[in-house]
C-alpha cells in the first residue's frame, strides 16, 4: 500500500484501511531513511487518528512527525505538525498547550514566508485565547 491508497481510503471514510496503509508507508520510508516522507506520513496518520477520536495516538504521531521535521530543518513541515498538535491539544482541553503550539507554528510559517498559513495560525490563536 502507498500513501496515495491511504489518502484515498481516508477520504472515503475507511479509517482502519487508511491507518494500515499509512503504517506500511511509514515502514517503507524508514527502510529508505527518508525522514521527510516519514514525517509527512506520520502527519497524515495523525489526522486520521484525530478523526477517529484517538487523540492520544494522534498526538504521539504528530509529536514524532514534529521531531523528524525539526531534525531535517523543514519549517513548513514543522509548522504543519505544530498546527496538528494545536488542534489536538485544544480537543483534549489543554488550551495552554494548544496556544504554545499555535504560536510556534506561526513562527515556523514566518520562517518560510508562508503568510497564508501565518494568518490561519493567528486565527486559531485568537480563538484559543478567547477560550481562556
Amino acid at each position: 500500500m502507498t500513501v496515495a491508497s491511504g489518502t484515498a481510503r481516508y477520504r472515503s471514510g475507511d479509517y482502519p484501511a487508511a491507518v494500515e496503509a499509512y503504517h506500511q508507508a511509514i515502514n517503507l520510508a524508514r527502510s529508505t531513511a527518508d525522514k521527510r516522507s516519514e514525517a509527512r506520513i506520520l502527519g497524515y496518520l495523525s489526522a486520521v487518528q484525530a478523526d477517529q477520536e484517538s487523540l492520544v495516538e494522534s498526538i504521539k504521531s504528530a509529536e514524532n512527525a514534529l521531531e523528524l521535521a525539526r531534525e531535517i530543518n523543514d519549517s513548513g513541515l514543522t509548522g504543519e505538525q505544530q498546527m496538528l498538535l494545536a488542534f489536538n491539544y485544544r480537543d483534549v482541553d489543554q488550551v495552554d498547550k494548544a496556544i504554545q503550539y499555535c504560536q510556534a507554528a506561526t513562527a515556523s510559517y514566518k520562517d518560510i514566508g508562508g503568510m497564508e498559513m501565518v494568518e490561519k495560525a493567528e486565527t486559531l490563536l485568537t480563538e484559543l485565547q478567547s477560550e481562556l
